[in-house]
């Protein structure tokens, strides 16, 4: 299923499509623009902190914290943090 949605204050609009595996992906169009850039968000941490897992029927919970921790981690490398 692909849409498009359009903001006419911003003069913009955003292509949304859901794939097959059920991740939502957005893409949002600029015309004259020589870069590109991409954001990955997730519901993980914060105020989602239960799950119930594919396949699985009980959730379960992760700890306070767990957001952040992860954070830290993908800035990780194997000589030292990048910080």
């Amino acid at each position: 299923m692909e849409r498009i949605i359009e903001n006419p204050l911003l003069k913009e609009s955003i292509v949304y499509k859901k794939m097959d595996n059920g991740l939502d992906v957005y893409v949002m169009p600029k015309a004259g623009y020589q870069k590109q850039f991409a954001i990955y968000a997730t519901r993980y941490g914060s105020n989602d902190s239960s799950f119930i897992p594919p396949g699985e029927k009980e959730p379960i919970v992760v700890p306070d914290g767990i957001a952040h921790f992860l954070e830290h981690k993908l800035f990780e490398e194997e000589k030292g943090n990048v910080f």
